[in-house]
């Protein structure tokens, strides 16, 4: 059976941060082997968060980056149970990752090998069924 840390330390691999593209972007916590799932919850769709109520000795087999997010976030009583949801569901990451035309991921999957502290990015043009509404080929259309 997989532990809660098991659980995170697998699906937590970034967080909203300063974009060095737009505003605010999609930024790796750890380094990302290509092809790895970016996040549990890349679509609002009407999924429940994964809760967890840990103790201290499972919360330090998280790691460290996994940790901040969760200490940040959170509020816990000293000696207690730490119970909180899985930092992923704080924001759809996808929705703020930024255009780029040599993208790092598809949006769902990393499609290259992404570096700490890098941005997730996707290409608009290829992800989208129609033209991404901040393209030029959207704005072009709207003349």
């Amino acid at each position: 059976m997989e532990t809660p840390s098991d659980y995170l330390n697998r699906t937590v691999w970034a967080t909203l941060g300063v974009s060095k593209i737009h505003g605010v972007g999609c930024i790796a916590l750890r380094d990302i082997p290509m092809l790895t799932v970016l996040s549990d919850n890349m679509y609002w769709e009407a999924k429940r968060p994964p809760f967890f109520s840990i103790n201290t000795e499972e919360f330090f087999k998280i790691l460290p980056e996994i940790q901040k997010l969760i200490i940040d976030r959170n509020s816990f009583e000293k000696d207690s149970l730490m119970t909180f949801a899985s930092p992923n569901f704080n924001a759809c990451l996808q929705s703020f990752m930024n255009h780029s035309d040599t993208p790092n991921s598809d949006g769902t999957y990393a499609i290259l090998d992404i570096r700490a502290g890098e941005e997730i990015t996707e290409n608009f043009h290829l992800t989208a069924k129609n033209p991404h509404y901040l393209t030029e080929e959207r704005n072009s259309t709207l003349i």
